[in-house]
């Protein structure tokens, strides 16, 4: 594995990016499908992408699942993975945080 010294002002560093879209469009569905597709690449099933969403650990699903539902999400991944998706699909009983409102789960 490559090592180096770290840096400041790393170049490599994540940064998150606001990306404008015409008006009318879908920012969720097409951010939404693309992620979907992306976890679907690299072998994730269609149940373990389904938790991507529920858990607030993973602010990008988890945002679009505060915002939209579980049903939004849940057609999001059997668009991409076909119908005999959601009769996989499980759910697990996790709070739903607001999106970036940074809520208590406690109530």
């Amino acid at each position: 594995m490559a090592e180096k010294q770290f840096e400041a002002e790393d170049p490599m560093e994540l940064v998150g990016t606001r990306i404008e879209y015409p008006p009318g469009t879908d920012a969720d569905a097409v951010i939404g499908r693309a992620l979907v597709e992306e976890y679907a690449l690299i072998g994730t099933t269609p149940d373990g992408i389904w938790r991507l969403f529920e858990d607030s650990e993973y602010q990008g699903t988890h945002d679009i699942y505060a915002r939209r539902g579980p049903d939004f999400c849940r057609d999001l991944i059997v668009e991409v993975f076909g119908p005999d998706a959601a009769k996989r699909l499980t759910r697990r009983r996790i709070p739903v945080r607001p999106a970036h409102g940074g809520g208590s789960l406690d109530g």
